[in-house]
Parts: structure tokens; sequence; C-alpha cells
């Protein structure tokens, strides 16, 4: 680990740890400097170190031995080179399985960077090429995606991941299941990192199945009290795997929404409600429907057609461009109530209101009938009932979330859209419900944008795009390489057309009648 303290002040605030072990290298001419900290059962030989890095070798209980590095790199990017001099020095210095873990200082991947400023490529591929040499590769990450904040307001806010870990092959091929995951910290301007070289089950994300998987599979071999206190271990961990950087996620997003709801509204909003109100709303609707919709329904139909025929007939141009139909799975039932009961606040719904809504949607209840018998009693704890007419509108409120995500990045131009002629503003994103097409310029930096922003919005909300079901379509004049790149980075399929958005055909050809004949089969 990094820290701040002296060797004095380290051994006093850590010395009722449970760690008999530990190495303390200072920085020369400042306080703090790095710390390896053990168990007496581990079994840990002391390589070398510098005011850097620390090198030791690990033996396991099998006889596996490899060789693990502490790692802090120059903060200043002018000597950043001896980060990657220094790393591969150590190369030099160890010979089978490496994992090398800490503050790099430095990101690997634009995505990896949240700020109105961009990264400077040069450094970026600077880490990769030391990587490379090394033959060393990033071990990913689960939690919040950024490891250090600034903590400075507004445009002057920037958010990294200096923080990971990173291995050999025959590493990685030892600890198939091993995990690195960012933890929460209210106090330091890093999160701190903990990677599980041992997975207790596999990865699972929400509420009582993280306490019944960390229990049943954090067990050991024996009985007793040593077995229990393993399990709790084992629970402990998941718990803080699960809930890392979730409010997080839910604040980062949140806080590129502004207030949309007025005071005049506000008002109507809190009225009393007659029962003339109440009959005239009840008799819009359908006996199982929300209201209808309005006119804008028509222009929804009417702009995938134009963007999707522009796509296809888009044969020249130094840039390509592509749509992203993304397909979510569940939509109404994982939509999280803190993360629906934040989006009503920050778009400045009246809080006797949000009372309303929010007890409608954490009221019901489900019983499980059995024989025609309704057994058992089960409270959700998130989603929206499906066919509730106040549903697609509560749906819609968690959507203005990723709409102010994208909308944010496309200030910041880390993506451009794509416009229908010369005249017409770009558009970046067509929502409707679940329904959703993502459009920008095929190259890998606005993807990464797209990626970084889909998991920003799915770990806030809740949400969950199910990829095999979600395809990407590229204008002609987008090279072979660069879709292969794209598709590979975003997980989906490429299509060459999208048959229907909204129920209506995407691309309209000489042939009108037949492309919406079936529409008479309808009405």
């Amino acid at each position: 680990m990094e820290t701040r303290l002296e060797k004095e002040g380290f051994e006093k605030l850590y010395k009722d740890l449970p760690f008999q072990n530990r190495i303390i290298v200072k920085q020369p001419a400042k306080g703090g400097g790095l710390a390896l900290l053990w168990k007496s059962n581990v079994c840990i030989d002391l390589v070398n170190f510098s005011p850097n890095h620390i090198l030791v070798t690990m033996k396991e209980e099998d006889g596996f031995v490899w060789h693990l590095t502490g790692f802090y790199g120059w903060p200043d990017t002018t000597q950043r080179n001896k980060s990657w001099a220094l790393l591969k020095h150590i190369r030099t210095l160890v010979e089978g399985p490496w994992m090398c873990i800490g503050d790099f200082n430095a990101i690997l991947h634009a995505a990896e960077k949240l700020s109105k400023c961009p990264c400077q490529r040069s450094q970026v591929n600077a880490f990769g090429d030391a990587l490379d040499s090394c033959q060393l590769q990033d071990l990913g990450y689960h939690g919040y995606p950024y490891t250090w904040n600034n903590k400075r307001p507004g445009d002057a806010n920037t958010k990294l991941r200096l923080d990971r870990a990173i291995a050999t092959k025959d590493w990685v091929d030892k600890f198939q299941m091993s995990k690195l995951i960012h933890l929460s910290s209210h106090a330091s301007d890093h999160l701190p990192i903990l990677l599980q070289t041992q997975a207790y089950r596999h990865h699972r994300t929400r509420g009582n199945r993280v306490v019944e998987g960390a229990w049943n599979f954090g067990g050991i071999d024996g009985i007793g009290l040593a077995n229990i206190q393993h399990r709790i271990e084992a629970y402990g961990m998941e718990l803080k795997a699960w809930g890392a950087g979730i409010y997080d996620q839910i604040d980062e997003c949140l806080s590129t929404v502004t207030c949309k709801v007025t005071p005049d509204m506000q008002q109507i909003l809190t009225n009393e409600f007659t029962a003339d109100e109440i009959k005239a709303t009840m008799f819009q609707m359908g006996p199982t429907k929300a209201p209808g919709l309005d006119d804008s329904s028509q222009i929804m139909c009417y702009l995938p057609m134009r963007l999707s025929m522009l796509l296809t007939s888009r044969k020249k141009g130094k840039k390509g461009s592509l749509a992203l139909k993304l397909d979510i799975s569940k939509a109404y039932d994982r939509v999280e109530w803190p993360f629906l009961h934040g989006m009503m606040v920050k778009l400045g719904f009246p809080e006797k209101w949000i009372k309303w809504v929010m007890g409608c949607v954490s009221s019901p209840s489900y019983s499980i009938i059995i024989n025609g018998t309704p057994h058992g009693h089960v409270q959700p704890s998130r989603g929206i009932c499906q066919g509730d007419p106040l549903s697609p509108y509560l749906f819609l409120l968690c959507a203005e979330g990723f709409t102010a995500l994208l909308e944010k990045a496309t200030m910041e131009r880390r993506i451009s859209g794509v416009s229908i002629c010369k005249s017409a503003p770009k558009i970046t994103n067509l929502l409707f419900a679940d329904d959703s097409l993502l459009f920008c310029q095929a190259t890998q930096t606005e993807v990464a944008t797209i990626i970084e922003i889909l998991q920003m919005y799915a770990g806030a909300s809740g949400q969950s795009i199910n990829l095999q079901k979600s395809s990407v379509f590229f204008s002609k004049n987008t090279p072979g390489g660069q879709k292969q790149a794209i598709v590979s980075a975003l997980g989906v399929k490429e299509v060459e057309r999208f048959d229907t958005y909204l129920g209506l055909p995407t691309l309209v050809g000489r042939a009108k009648y037949q492309t919406f004949s079936f529409l008479k089969d309808r009405v």
C-alpha cells in the first residue's frame, strides 16, 4: 500500500492489525512511502525494493511460487518514463508467474479518464507498450470505474483509473477465478483496491443472492468455529464487492441531471385531486393500458428511417458512423428504487409527490400460487410493475439519467452523433421506453465512451444490456478493420440493417406499398 505516514506513525496506527510482518519503504526527501503487510502463515521472501516498488516471492500451500510487486508510478508526467523503465527492470529479475499491483499514476485506455480535458495519447501508448514489453495484462475490475478523484467541482473535476493489478499469463492461468474489486472510500482521493486470488463463487450482484452465495461458497474443509469464521469473512468481502461503487455510480449519474420541473408544475402536482380529474384520467385509458401516444410518436418513427437510410447511403468521407440498437433485459423488473428516487429529486419533483410515487412503487407484494392456493409473502426491493399505467412514465424518468450522460459526453465532444443533412442537428440517441438507438462516429475512442456510459448507467439504474440480442449497424464508408475492432469491443453482432424500430421498418426502398402492407392487417 501507499502511505503518507512516517514509519513511526505507521507502526503506531497499524500495530493492532492482525499482520505480524511488514516492510516499510520511506520516500526520500518527503514523508510517507510504501508498506507491505502480511500474516505469519503467509510465506513471503523479500527480493528487493526501491522508493517506488517492493518485490517479493510468494509460496502457496500447494508449493506454487510466484512473484508479487507492489508498485508506485511517478506522478509527474515528465518522469513517467521512469515508471516503465523500472517495470522493465523488474521483469529481468522475475522468472515465472508475476503479478504487479499498485498506483501506476497512468491510464491504459482513454475510457479510464473522465474529464473535460482529453487524455494524452502518447502517455496512454507508453503504458500499453510497457505492459506488452513485460508480457503483462490488465486484470480488469469490479465496482466503480475510477479509483482517483481530484474532488474539484464542475468542469474542473477529473476522475481516473490509476490503481490496478497486472499479471503474466501463467499467473492468470493459475488464478483463473481472481478478481480485483474497487472498494469505496470517503476520506481519501483514491479508492482502495482488493485483489481476491481465489473466488468464493461466481460473480453475483444483487441483494440476498450475495449473502447466500458467499455463505455457501465461503466454507473450508473442516468443522466448528474456523469454518464459520471463514464463511463470515467471505460474506463480508462479497458484500463489499457488491456494494463497492454502487452509490458512487448513482451519484455520478445523477450529477449530470438538471432540474426540469418548474415551480408551477410542482404546484399542479401537489394540488388535491378531484373526482372529475380521476374520472377523466381513468376513462382515457384502455382496461390494461397506459394513456395513448401523442403526436411526437410520429417523429420518433420517422427519424430512425431517415438516419438508417443516411448510414446506408454514406459511402464517402474520412469517418464512418454507426448505429447501436440496445436490447435491455427485463427493463422494468430491474429498476433500482434508490436511483428512481434520486432521479425524481434531481428533476425537481416536490417531496410530497415523490412520497406518493414511491409509496405506489414499494407497496406491492406477491404470493406464489400452488395448486390454486396462494402461499407466502414476497416483498420486492426493486422494480416497477409491468402493465401498471404509471410504470412507463417512471421508466422514462430513469432513462433521463441515460440521456443526461449522453448529453454531457456530447458537450465535452467525447461523442458526436449523426445528422440527416448538413443543416440538421446531430442526434446521438433515440430512446422510447426500453427501445434504444445510439448514434456515434465509428471510432474506437467514441465507442469506448459509449461503453463507459452504458456501464455507468447500468450500475446506477440496475439495467442490464443483453449483448446477444443487441446489434450494431455501420455506414458503408467504415473500414472493415475498424468494424471488427468495434464489434469486438462492444461484444454485439453486426447487422446489415435493423429490421424494425417501434414496430416500423427502419429502411424504406421504392416498394413502399409492400413495405407497409403489414400495417393494414393490424388496423
